[in-house]
């Protein structure tokens, strides 16, 4: 009988051990989760166009224009405007028209 008594024991602490363990794993989880969504809301995702000597931007997400500019620099101007303290990353667009920004942005530097 005691050692039935231990083992019932045995179990409700191994239970109780084991449902903290992986309540602890979960919260890591979402926690990390919830830094990522963070990370991504101060970003926005750019979607690249180029046409008759100047850019336009639109919003990956819901493709809605966002803004256009005839040179890189008064694009980056407007887009700090428009969005203070977010980042601006394009994620599409023509390789020929992200090839050639960047070599503005670098004559630029």
């Amino acid at each position: 009988m005691d050692y039935f008594v231990v083992f019932v024991l045995g179990m409700a602490a191994s239970m109780l051990i084991l449902r903290w363990a992986v309540k602890r794993a979960i919260d890591r989880v979402l926690a990390q989760l919830h830094l990522e969504d963070a990370a991504q809301d101060n970003s926005i995702r750019l979607k690249l166009e180029f046409d008759q000597d100047t850019y336009f931007t639109y919003n990956v997400d819901n493709n809605q224009f966002v803004c256009q500019g005839s040179s890189v620099q008064q694009l980056r101007e407007r887009l700090s405007e428009m969005f203070p303290g977010q980042t601006a990353t394009i994620v599409e667009g023509d390789p020929a028209i992200l090839t050639a920004m960047q070599q503005e942005l670098e004559q630029t530097k």
